[in-house]
């Protein structure tokens, strides 16, 4: 393979106007220098879509050692340290990118997000090291009922629940009007599905700060429990009154109505919710299955869509899929759903029987017959 030397010289052989051979040299090395950067960049670009943020950042550089100035390399090379948190790094290859193509909107915008990112972890450090800065404040012991309080909130996050019983049981002995500790052992017991001893600290609680929303709703939570929907829809009606930007409130008051066959309002309070949060697949599982008994199938499908593609394991998005494919005579794609249901949940014996009937629709009975036995085994019969 002929050198660049080599390459050079030949056109400076042929070029008639008095160009000297070195400059010839140095143009060529320029344009083998930017091809190879090029390709260095590309593929970064291509592994930074890929999510290889390592190879991402490799080929950058090498991008970079070949042509400084390539912005694509730079860009890319930040937006890679910026996905593995190296924020200081992301932020001068940023930097330099936005200087060599200023008027590039996707540059400036990812300089911006990563300082803004850097910036909540300065922010969020200063507050931690400025916590207990405070002279002035006795450090709590064991002696305040805010120590416990404090204690039961944790418990509850690490989903010790009778540790957090036990706390918040102490913080009250301590102060019987700290309306926070009656709150979060109310908590504790709905998640021991103990709900009216939970409703009895609920009501508590409320007695003493009547104006907080969350302890409407964990009271209203509590109700649906204990299948007192229209007590619950009650609860979460002050909890909405209180706080109108809480998915859940809106998400959990659709629940009721979907059991108390109130489809409509339901969707209306299921629409809320996800126009709040629309990340929440159980939003969507239950939005479908209103669509679902108002014999609006499409949209059904596509909710449980929705869910599916947000929990992949969700097995009664699935089971639900499968009810409306097979009330469309979409037999073939109800048994694939039923199949999956069943994967998920094989004690399940309606799912079996629900499948049998596709099975029988299609006509492979013996499948059918199977699928019935094995419901009418596990206790299910229509």
């Amino acid at each position: 393979m002929s050198s660049i030397s080599d390459i050079a010289s030949g056109i400076a052989a042929k070029i008639k106007a008095n160009v000297k051979a070195d400059d010839v040299v140095n143009l060529a090395s320029s344009i083998v220098s930017n091809v190879g950067s090029k390709m260095y960049s590309d593929r970064a670009e291509k592994n930074l879509n890929m999510e290889n943020y390592d190879a991402a950042i490799s080929d950058a550089s090498k991008a970079i050692e070949m042509d400084s100035t390539d912005a694509v390399a730079h860009f890319c090379r930040g937006k890679a340290y910026f996905e593995l948190q190296n924020y200081d790094d992301a932020i001068k290859d940023l930097e330099k990118a936005v200087k060599l193509k200023p008027k590039d909107r996707d540059y400036r915008d990812a300089l911006e997000e990563c300082q803004q990112a850097l910036d909540e972890i300065r922010e969020n450090l200063n507050e931690d090291e400025n916590t207990y800065d405070d002279d002035d404040e006795e450090e709590l012991s064991e002696d305040d009922a805010e120590f416990y309080v404090n204690r039961a909130e944790q418990d509850l996050d690490d989903e010790n629940y009778d540790d957090a019983i036990e706390d918040a049981t102490q913080a009250i002995e301590i102060d019987d009007e700290y309306a926070d500790a009656y709150f979060y052992r109310g908590r504790a017991y709905a998640e021991n599905d103990e709900h009216e001893q939970a409703i009895k600290d609920f009501n508590k609680a409320i007695k003493l700060e009547p104006d907080e929303a969350d302890y409407y709703y964990y009271r209203g939570y509590s109700y649906n429990e204990l299948e007192e929907y229209k007590r619950a829809i009650k609860n979460f009606d002050k909890a909405i009154e209180l706080d109108d930007e809480d998915a859940f409130y809106y998400l959990d008051r659709g629940s009721a109505y979907l059991e108390l066959e109130d489809y409509e309002q339901a969707i209306e309070d299921l629409d809320s919710s996800i126009d709040i949060d629309n990340e929440n697949a159980r939003a969507y599982l239950n939005r479908g299955k209103a669509y679902f008994y108002l014999e609006q199938y499409e949209d059904a499908i596509e909710d449980f869509d929705s869910a599916i593609d947000m929990d992949e394991n969700y097995e009664l998005a699935y089971y639900y899929r499968g009810q409306a494919y097979a009330e469309q005579e979409q037999y073939e794609e109800a048994i694939e759903d039923f199949t999956t249901s069943i994967e998920l949940s094989p004690d399940d014996g309606i799912t079996y029987y629900k499948r049998g009937e596709c099975y029988e629709a299609i006509g492979k009975n013996a499948k059918a017959k199977a699928d019935f036995n094995k419901a009418k085994k596990l206790g299910y019969e229509d």
